[in-house]
């Protein structure tokens, strides 16, 4: 399915839900998740899995002979030019791209038939999650803090008073 269509799918169900069916966004971005993984095809997931594998490798492959390189340049005793070491290393991993695509393809194609939507969904929930879970902790934890301490009505009020009741909507 196209991608376009499938990102305007996984919206419309997201905005439908708690628009029109009043479903609490956590729910609605979930139905949504699990509509657009189901409708998402094998071949596009390989294909996506396909290209973050080879640009890992390719970036590896990279590192790897660059620090090579580094290391024959000091041990030589010369001071290393690190755009031309890097331009030659590019260079020397460029003549192995088939070897690359062709390691890349066979671990997206093991990487999608082992890994169903639920799957997808629920570890991309998580990785999520533990980017930003505590940064989330964090700010209910102090917003509370605000509220207890009546900091909170505070700057609301202190807003309110450079702005004036009509100017509400903006101080909020």
């Amino acid at each position: 399915m196209n991608p376009v269509l499938l990102l305007l799918t996984g919206l419309g169900i997201v905005l439908g839900g708690i628009l029109w069916f009043r479903l609490h966004p956590f729910m609605a971005l979930i139905l949504g998740a699990c509509c657009v993984g189901g409708l998402t095809g094998q071949e596009n997931i390989t294909l996506a899995m396909q290209s973050k594998y080879r640009s890992e490798m390719i970036r590896s492959a990279t590192t790897k002979q660059l620090t090579q390189e580094i290391v024959r340049v000091k041990a030589a005793g010369e001071v290393p030019d690190l755009a031309v070491l890097r331009e030659q290393a590019r260079r020397q991993v460029a003549t192995q791209a088939d070897a690359i695509d062709a390691e890349a393809t066979k671990k997206a194609a093991e990487y999608a038939a082992a890994n169903p939507t639920f799957r997808r969904i629920t570890s991309a929930l998580g990785s999520t999650c533990e980017k930003i879970g505590l940064l989330i902790a964090m700010a209910c934890v102090i917003g509370r803090c605000l509220l207890a301490s009546g900091a909170a009505e505070r700057i609301v009020r202190s807003a309110l008073a450079i702005v004036g009741p009509r100017g509400a909507p903006i101080a909020f």
